[in-house]
């Protein structure tokens, strides 16, 4: 039985499969590092927006002439920021010598900021932040109507790991990947249709060739045989006419 030349179409097909299957991997990949780095900077950001809050209501006090102790109802507004962000596990409002006066954590009051910590925080600016062992630090100063440090605020805070962000699509993963089957067997039934008549066209030209090929020359076909058979004749007449100028040579020498 004649054994089927293998189909065109079908290599195509899985080359094709494979390349939309690693398109698909290197797309899903730099799309979910693109989520996490957007996602990390917006955490970030409702953090620095929660720090801001508290250094504008604390200031509002502090440019009326109030000093930061005298501050009435600041406990409020950092209790307040506090409930808001449930990633927030700490604000605390301090003087310059780094006694906190105001505190979410109510066992801190009076407790002192360390000293590394104290002196960036102070600093006149856009603030500073730091990571120690349980989680982020923000602070700021705050400053009064004579622009002068009065204090500063400092947030401790954790992010929310990345199951909070792609939680919903770990969940989702049959749906990924069968979305990835589709895509691929779609791919692979446009290529097949798109290279179907290519194919067609390609058995004609070889069933021609077939038809064409000479038994003794084994593998040529055309014209080319013939061509092949002329040169080698005119190569044996060129051979025979040296040996027939060196014979002649010969006898003249005689």
């Amino acid at each position: 039985m004649k054994r089927a030349a293998p189909s065109l179409n079908r290599h195509f097909a899985a080359i094709l499969c494979l390349a939309l299957l690693a398109a698909l991997a290197a797309a899903s990949a730099g799309w979910l590092r693109y989520l996490e780095e957007r996602g990390a900077q917006l955490r970030e950001s409702r953090f620095q927006f929660s720090l801001n809050s508290v250094k504008s209501t604390l200031e509002s006090g502090l440019q009326l002439g109030l000093a930061l102790p005298d501050l009435p109802n600041a406990q409020a507004p950092i209790e307040d920021v506090r409930v808001q962000e449930p990633g927030i596990l700490s604000i605390d409002v301090f003087d310059t010598q780094g006694r906190i006066l105001f505190t979410t954590d109510r066992n801190g009051i009076g407790a002192h900021l360390p000293a590394a910590w104290r002196a960036p925080c102070l600093a006149p600016g856009a603030g500073w932040q730091a990571r120690d062992d349980d989680g982020y630090l923000r602070c700021i100063a705050l400053q009064n109507g004579y622009e002068q440090v009065a204090g500063g605020v400092l947030l401790r805070y954790t992010l929310a790991s990345r199951a909070g962000t792609f939680g919903a699509l770990s969940e989702r993963w049959p749906a990924a990947l069968l979305l990835t089957a589709v895509l691929a067997a779609l791919g692979a039934g446009a290529g097949w249709l798109l290279l179907r008549p290519l194919e067609r066209r390609l058995n004609a030209l070889t069933g021609d060739i077939a038809a064409q090929r000479p038994v003794a020359d084994g593998w040529l076909a055309g014209p080319l045989p013939a061509a092949l058979t002329a040169l080698q004749q005119r190569e044996e007449q060129l051979r025979a006419a040296e040996r027939e100028a060196d014979r002649i040579d010969e006898l003249d020498l005689h």
